[in-house]
């Protein structure tokens, strides 16, 4: 049947266009979000644990 292959070819043009622009696309993160992840989150994890050693310590008991 012409008409469901020309369907098909189609669909196949449509997929390679598709992994095409996937191909393009940057599959890493930015160097901004990883100096945050490097440098802003670690004070916050020190804050947290210096606020609660007290509470850290007794239920360590």
């Amino acid at each position: 049947d012409p008409l469901v292959e020309e369907a098909r070819e189609q669909e196949h043009k449509r997929i390679e266009g598709d992994i095409k622009k996937l191909g393009e696309q940057k599959w890493y993160l930015k160097s901004k979000i990883i100096y945050v992840l490097c440098f802003i989150t670690p004070p916050i994890g020190y804050l947290y644990v210096f606020l609660l050693r007290k509470k850290m310590t007794e239920d360590a008991k």
